[in-house]
């Protein structure tokens, strides 16, 4: 009697067994590994990518000063292009001192007077890759270059940078160009150039829409 319901007990067991755990497909699956062809090309595309990114934006000297430009020499080569300054630096003429003067040509009635003396400052111009840096130089803090403080007070009065300028272009000699109107028709911490023409015209701000430059 127990022999022939067990087996029918056991069968009953395995069905419902069955329908409670369905059986489950467990598929291994390689993980696809790129070849080293694949690896190679990418690795072309990212160098291309970071060449790209990289690519000088110097122009050519005849794109930047065309034959438009008003030209005028000096300690550098100032070009005017319609609203456009350029400077050409000769190479030279960096990491030297230079004493930058500002006076008044012409103001209004009871502004101030036309000649009269802004302000005097002493600049330093620096070429940094594609670069160039104007410094502010101070005196105020000094000692004899013999002196053995005289490094302690040369790295303790460092020339802040008034302002960097993209080098557009290369003239002759490797001289680099670099587009310097923002100097004279926006407000800048230092030489303070329009600050210090407000100070002494009594004007508080300074509006570039009415604002033009007249000769270089």
């Amino acid at each position: 009697m127990h022999s022939q319901l067990f087996p029918s007990r056991c069968f009953r067991l395995l069905i419902l067994v069955s329908l409670l755990f369905p059986p489950v497909l467990v598929i291994h699956a390689a993980e696809d590994k790129p070849s080293e062809a694949a690896k190679s090309d990418e690795s072309k595309d990212e160098k291309k990518g970071d060449d790209s990114s990289k690519k000088s934006k110097i122009k050519k000297y005849d794109e930047v000063i065309t034959t438009n430009a008003v030209t005028k020499s000096g300690l550098f080569r100032v070009h005017k292009i319609e609203e456009k300054l350029y400077y050409e630096i000769p190479v030279e003429a960096f990491d030297t001192d230079m004493l930058w003067v500002t006076q008044i040509s012409e103001t209004t009635a009871g502004s101030s007077y036309a000649g009269m003396p802004v302000g005097d400052r002493v600049v330093r111009w620096e070429q940094h890759g594609e670069q160039v840096l104007l410094r502010d130089v101070h005196y105020d803090i000094r000692a004899d270059t013999t002196d053995a403080i005289a490094k302690a007070v040369k790295e303790s009065n460092l020339a802040p940078i008034i302002r960097v300028f993209d080098i557009k272009a290369y003239g002759r000699d490797k001289a680099p160009v670099i587009e310097v109107i923002d100097l004279f028709k926006k407000e800048v911490r230092a030489p303070n150039l329009l600050r210090r023409i407000l100070f002494s015209c009594r004007k508080k701000s300074f509006s570039k829409a009415k604002s033009w430059l007249k000769s270089c």
